[in-house]
């Protein structure tokens, strides 16, 4: 309309002046409401991360032995088209025809994209498994002097943690090539068809400005396009290394009793303990008596079983028949 009015000298001038009015009133408008839309979409993402990192730590302290060794926009574009099909008619079809020639595309990319980010988690499991142990043994890496052994070691898995991201950096710039590229091919069809199917269609400087800015609204939601792809992806993938994680089995609570009758404040009878499940006890015969107020020094030879011991105490080992009771 104001286009129009520019080019009609009869109009009146308080026209262009509401013209004006009302595309700043839109503008205004189109800010508020998009920053809401920010703020709501960055205030909930805040609030399920926080959730995620909760329930992993909650899921951490009670996980099993066996377990814990496993685990280390749509409706702008249809307006868009509805009013390019009012300026354009049929033409619109090509440029739409277009954006869906793109879509498998994209959906290739993206698939290419789960492999390497899936690559890219386990390279990430092999790091901190090693900085895990480095960290835990530093004092005999101190001692022997064996620190640019490991840190030999870590390079070449971060190296191979860049090569996987390199890969994953060339899929995004492809992808987001794609989608730049997409408005101009897209208006490009659509005025190429529109021209050319008939010797009637004659574009004109208000066809072709107010269709270029539907373009340019266009353009928003499909330059999100790698993005969001990227961002499912990305998802997709933690998602499933979640639900393995967070649906592990958990120690057993029954193991240890805390009966008030007993005059012991820990005692364990005939106590047989293992690590894993199915697996041979690595405590045997455990029978322990501690009075209140004792004081108990557990003493013996490296992997002899002492931690292990304490782990019985605190619930964290498989038991067989033994009894346990602490105050």
């Amino acid at each position: 309309l104001m286009i129009s009015f520019t080019q009609d000298k009869s109009s009146y001038a308080w026209e262009g002046y509401l013209y004006a009015v009302l595309l700043l009133g839109v503008a205004l408008l189109q800010s508020l409401f998009l920053q809401q839309y920010f703020q709501r979409c960055f205030v909930l993402g805040m609030k399920v991360r926080a959730a995620l990192m909760a329930a992993v730590y909650k899921k951490v302290l009670v996980m099993s032995n066996d377990n814990r060794k496993e685990s280390t926009v749509g409706e702008t574009i249809i307006v868009s088209i509805v009013f390019l099909w009012m300026e354009l008619g049929p033409s619109t079809l090509a440029g739409i025809a277009v954006m869906v020639l793109m879509v498998p595309v994209n959906g290739l990319l993206a698939n290419k994209a789960k492999e390497i980010q899936t690559e890219n988690m386990k390279s990430k499991d092999k790091r901190l498994k090693i900085m895990n142990e480095i960290l835990n043994g530093i004092k005999v890496l101190k001692l022997f002097a064996w620190e640019p052994s490991f840190q030999t070691q870590v390079e070449d898995i971060r190296g191979e943690e860049l090569k996987v991201m390199r890969k994953f950096a060339y899929l995004t710039s492809i992808s987001t090539f794609i989608a730049s590229c997409a408005p101009a091919l897209v208006s490009l069809a659509t005025f190429a068809v529109f021209v050319g199917v008939s010797s009637d269609n004659i574009l004109t400087a208000e066809k072709a400005f107010t269709s270029i800015s539907l373009f340019n609204i266009l353009r928003a939601p499909l330059s999100m396009l790698p993005m969001l792809i990227a961002s499912i992806v990305q998802t997709a993938v933690s998602k499933k290394r979640l639900e393995k994680f967070l649906g592990g089995n958990d120690l057993d609570s029954d193991i240890v009793h805390h009966d008030p009758s007993f005059n012991s404040a820990v005692s364990i009878c005939d106590g047989f303990f293992a690590w894993e499940k199915d697996s041979d006890p690595l405590l045997k015969n455990v029978s322990l008596d501690i009075k209140p107020g004792g004081l108990v020094a557990i003493v013996g030879a490296v992997g002899s079983g002492k931690s292990s011991l304490l782990s019985a105490l605190l619930g964290e080992m498989h038991s067989t028949k033994s009894f346990i009771n602490i105050q």
